[in-house]
């Protein structure tokens, strides 16, 4: 009796591996997904060259340029940096 139940169920396992399997690919062929994982993987990479040119940019080269042009403005930079907005734009910028 405990035979035919663990094949039962071995059995049903499979068959849903197999319709998960096939919905998956007919929806998302695997071609696809390599060209999405391709494509995620070019915009992280854009996305980090370009928060490092953005900063060698802002912080070394146009350093002097932009305390000596700070406006009428004073007394309203904040303490700390939002990094995480900065680095969520950058990264969709890349894409």
């Amino acid at each position: 009796m405990k035979d035919t139940a663990k094949k039962s169920y071995s059995s049903s396992k499979v068959f849903l591996r197999r319709l998960l399997s096939g919905i998956c690919n007919f929806l998302i062929p695997k071609q696809a997904l390599m060209n999405t994982g391709k494509i995620l993987l070019a915009g992280l990479i854009g996305g980090i060259v370009a928060f490092m040119l953005g900063f060698i940019t802002f912080a070394f080269l146009l350093e002097d340029f932009l305390l000596a042009n700070a406006g009428s403005a004073e007394g309203v930079e904040r303490k700390e940096m939002l990094m995480i907005p900065v680095i969520l734009g950058y990264l969709s910028w890349g894409l």
